[in-house]
């Protein structure tokens, strides 16, 4: 190839996936529209997010749609035969969402302030 490439992206370049949580304010499991509240004024499912919030990608098995167990991916953590120890490439990534305060505790930011913006990245 003409660029080095680091497992498991092609040529290098990392893998991201950006998203955001938003702030479910009546706790229903959806996204409503027109929902006027004292609080947070006119849609605020659509205009807060939250952050704060760990979110993880971790890798599955195609076939039984279940977290890998990380033991069975570690080929061998001791010496090979030259000496050096051999692992599996990262199976998952970590991040957390924008908007915490400086305790990282969680917290309902609008979006103005990117809040509960993320981006996983997995190189």
């Amino acid at each position: 190839t003409d660029a080095p490439s680091f497992r498991p992206t092609p040529k290098g370049k990392p893998f991201e996936l950006p998203g955001r949580i938003y702030y479910d304010h009546n706790a229903n499991g959806k996204r409503d529209s027109n929902l006027d509240t004292s609080d947070f004024g006119m849609d605020p499912e659509f205009e807060y997010g939250l952050g704060g919030v760990t979110i993880q990608m971790v890798e599955c098995d195609p076939k039984t749609n279940m977290r890998l167990d990380e033991r069975l991916r570690v080929k061998d953590v001791g010496e090979d035969e030259e000496g050096t120890e051999e692992e599996e490439d990262n199976s998952y990534a970590n991040t957390v969402s924008k908007g915490y305060d400086p305790f990282l505790r969680a917290r309902i930011v609008g979006k103005e302030e990117k809040g509960g913006e993320y981006t996983l990245t997995n190189i």
